[in-house]
Parts: structure tokens; C-alpha cells; sequence
């Protein structure tokens, strides 16, 4: 077993701090505490525990040569393990493609993994440098734990949750990243994520909710985020033949799905033109077509992403300076201050559950759909303000429109709108939600609500 959700969750109970023992020259163990994290690999995409070292350690030499570390992780009676390569990523440990600027963010990403935030980066950034800290990933090839100790919750995911994260190869010989989770009988409910996204980061509360209902989840990172080769040019229509093409790999045939924010386009395309596959759709606070007739599609959207948009319709230069500017942000942000982070993109009904564990998710998914730069948040910008390539008139399977009304990131308007075009849509227009508050508050709801029109079909 790999799986590094229970290490992973144990982590902010004890600030980050881990044991790391390596072997020295004469077979002996050498252990120390380091802080430490889970992340999305750099290379690979893939959970790997991640810490950070000071030049001219004997742990640093002790890696070198022996390249395996064991990191154990405790809190109150709970603890977990996991073994396996250990990889250096540093001054003195160069790897390809990772160069100063590369390393100076790696090194922040561990840090902000390990539940640490600084006020003043630029002097991290200069301590780390003086100290020639080189970042280690590990990636696990063992992880246990003690489940007699874990909660009914935590027992029942080890024993019945089945994980695979993988890169299938697509037809057109892109490669797609894919992680799946749950019982492999389970009725399989295809995720597409926000703008930016794509970083395939799982919180534990959503995994929660879909297995009390059986679903076996399929997450998969649009084109340019992740692990997912760019497709430049895409519209959001293509984004059915790559999920038809995953099915096929997974040997899925029928399935349910949803889409938030910058999802929503994607999961109504799986709806409209893959009729025979998909059982049922949902948009949670999903953007409407540009070109919506009738709707004035920026009104009420954040300052934020007025300008961004407006980037994007003014062509690539623009976009792409725009686009490295947010994201210079957006790819260190902590959850201790995502909401500054995300300025007039977000109100009080946002803010008040934009908190704790849901803000560090929130912060480590926005990290991780930027690690590997902007390619990803470019093509959906691109694709949401050009025609959809597909028509939300003709005779689409069952759709939920779900939608808040305090909502500064995809305004009220989309989801008025949406509701009154999409043919028979089961509309949810809720007062008092906002963007990140809808799905945190109804969840369950809208998965049920998913469920029951998939049988409504049957």
C-alpha cells in the first residue's frame, strides 16, 4: 500500500514535524526531526512526503549514498510510516529542468506543506539560499499505519477505498493524468475541476461524502494542468473525447458527473455530446457561454476576473502577462492567506468557510495546478471566451444547475441563465451561497440530486 492519505491527514496535527532516518556508511540508522508535508511530486505528479535540508548535513550525505529514507509521523495514539526512494533536489543536486527560480519555489511548496507560512518570503528565500537547503521527495514505495487506532471513518476508507493514479495515453499521443477512488463496483462519477485546477489534490470530507454513497470517483487533469500534456487551441467541447478515452482505459462504460466553476462548461459538453455514456450532469456555480444571449456576462464578477477575462479577449500577450502575474500568487499561497489571496474574488459567505482544513485544500490546490506553470489556466481561459463547440439546445441528458446568489467569482447570472436555457434542467438557485461556500454546505445534496436523475434515466 502507497496511499498517503492517513500521513498526510496526521500532518497539520503536529505541525509538520516528522522523523527521517537514513542509513549511515556503517549500517546504522541516523534519525532526526525535520518538518515536512505531502505533495504533488514535480516530475512524476504523483504523493510524495517532502522536507527540506541544510547543506553539508550528514543526513544530506547519508541520502546521497544511500538514496532511501523511512519517515514516521505521530499524533496522540495515531501514527503512520511510509519507506522508499528518497529523491535531492538542490544546489549541490541538480536535476533537470529544476533550475534557481524552479528550487527557490520547490523549497516554499514544502515549506507551505508543512503548514508553514512566513511573512516576509524574500528572506526565506535568502536563508534558504545561504544555507544551500536542498528539498528531498520522497516517494513511497510502503506506508502503514496503526487503523486499529484510526477512526470507524478512517478503518472503512483503508479497507474499502481502492486508489490508482495514472497517466493514460491518448490517442492523439498526449498523455492524460487520472487519479480514481472507491470501490470498483461503485457507480463511477467523473470530476471536472475548477480554473486553475487540475493540481488532483483530494479532500478528505468530499472522499468522505462520495463513499457513503458508493461512487467510485474519477479525477482527471485538463490539458496543460498537472501531468496532462497542454492541447493548445482546445475548445471546451474536446474535453469529451479525452474522457471517452479514459473511460475506455479504466473500462468504464456509463457514468455521472459534475463540474465546478470552470468545470461546469466541461461537464455539460460530456452531457450534450456523450449521451450514451453519461447517465447525468450537474454545474456547481459553472460559467455560462460567452456569447450567452441575453446575459451580461461579466456583471458581478469579481474585479479580479473582469481583468482577466478581459485579458483573454484581447489575445495572448495580454492573457499570458496577466496569467504570470496571478499566479507568481497563486502558486506559493498558504491557507493561512489564501482569502488576501483571492482579494474581490470572494465574500463574507466564502470567507466564513474558506478555513482550516478547507483552506489549506483550497491553498495546496492552487499550488499544485501551477507547479508546472500556466499552460493549463491559459487553454480554459481561451476556450470560455470562444465558442463551446457544442449546443445547450438540443436533447441533453438530465442537468442540475446549482448556483448562489453571493457569488463573485461566476455570478448568479450564469446560473439564472444556464437554468432557463439548459432543456428540463434541474435548477437549485440558492440565496445566501457564494462560489466555495455552495459545494461546502450542499455537497451531499448535489450528489444525490446527481444520483436520482442517473436513474431517472433507467
Amino acid at each position: 500500500m502507497t496511499d498517503l492519505t492517513d500521513f498526510g491527514r496526521l500532518v497539520p496535527r503536529e505541525h509538520g514535524l516528522i522523523v527521517v532516518s537514513t542509513l549511515r556508511a556503517d549500517g546504522t540508522i541516523q534519525s532526526s526531526v525535520v518538518n515536512a508535508g505531502v505533495l504533488s511530486h514535480p516530475f512524476t505528479g504523483q504523493p510524495a512526503v517532502g522536507f527540506v535540508v541544510r547543506g553539508g548535513t550528514r543526513k544530506l550525505a547519508n541520502l546521497r549514498a544511500r538514496p532511501r529514507a523511512t519517515v514516521v509521523i505521530r499524533a496522540g495514539w495515531e501514527w503512520a510510516a511510509a519507506e522508499g526512494p528518497a529523491e535531492i533536489i538542490g544546489p549541490d543536486d541538480p536535476a533537470p529542468g529544476v533550475d534557481a527560480e524552479r528550487l527557490r519555489l520547490l523549497l516554499r511548496e514544502i515549506f507551505a506543506a508543512a503548514g508553514g507560512t512566513h511573512d516576509d518570503w524574500d528572506t526565506y528565500d535568502k536563508v534558504m539560499a545561504q544555507e544551500r537547503r536542498a528539498a528531498v521527495l520522497l516517494s513511497p514505495d510502503r506506508v502503514y499505519s496503526n487503523p486499529s487506532r484510526l477512526s470507524p471513518t478512517a478503518r472503512r476508507r483503508s479497507r474499502d477505498m481502492q486508489t490508482e493514479h495514472a497517466t493514460i495515453a491518448l490517442a492523439d499521443g498526449r498523455a492524460a493524468e487520472v487519479l480514481t477512488y472507491g470501490p470498483a463496483d461503485g457507480l463511477p462519477l467523473v470530476t471536472h475541476h475548477g480554473t486553475p485546477g487540475g493540481g488532483l489534490v483530494s479532500y478528505q470530507p468530499t472522499i468522505d461524502t462520495e463513499m457513503a454513497r458508493g461512487l467510485r470517483t474519477i479525477q482527471f487533469a485538463r490539458p496543460g494542468y498537472g501531468q496532462s500534456a497542454p492541447h493548445p487551441g482546445r475548445r471546451v467541447a474536446d474535453v469529451a473525447a479525452d474522457v471517452a478515452e479514459i473511460l475506455d482505459a479504466l473500462d468504464v462504460e456509463t457514468f455521472i458527473t459534475w463540474g465546478r466553476s470552470g468545470g461546469g462548461p466541461h461537464a455539460l459538453a460530456c452531457a450534450a455530446l456523450l449521451p450514451g455514456r453519461c447517465l447525468a450532469a450537474a454545474s456547481i456555480a459553472g460559467v455560462a457561454p460567452r456569447d450567452a444571449d441575453g446575459l451580461d456576462w461579466m456583471a458581478g464578477m469579481g474585479p479580479e476576473n473582469v481583468a482577466e477575462f478581459g485579458a483573454a479577449e484581447r489575445g495572448s500577450a495580454e492573457l499570458t502577462a496577466f496569467l504570470e502575474k496571478d499566479a507568481a500568487v497563486l502558486a506559493t499561497v498558504t491557507g493561512a492567506d489564501i482569502i488576501e489571496g483571492l482579494g474581490g474574488l470572494i465574500g463574507e459567505a466564502d470567507k466564513v468557510v474558506l478555513t482550516g482544513e478547507y483552506a489549506d485544500y483550497q491553498a495546496e490546490s492552487f499550488r499544485a495546478a501551477l507547479r508546472r506553470g500556466i499552460a493549463g489556466w491559459y487553454e480554459d481561459d481561451v476556450a470560455f471566451v470562444t465558442p463551446w463547440g457544442f449546443p445547450l439546445s438540443g436533447d441533453l441528458v438530465p442537468v442540475a444547475v446549482w448556483q448562489g446568489d453571493e457569488d463573485r467569482m461566476v455570478p448568479f447570472g450564469h446560473g439564472q441563465w444556464l437554468a432557463g436555457h439548459l432543456p428540463g434542467a434541474h435548477t437549485h438557485l440558492l440565496p445566501g451561497e457564494g462560489h466555495l461556500s455552495l459545494a461546502q454546505h450542499h455537497y451531499g445534496e448535489i450528489l444525490d440530486d446527481l444520483i436520482a436523475l442517473a436513474q431517472s434515466m433507467g
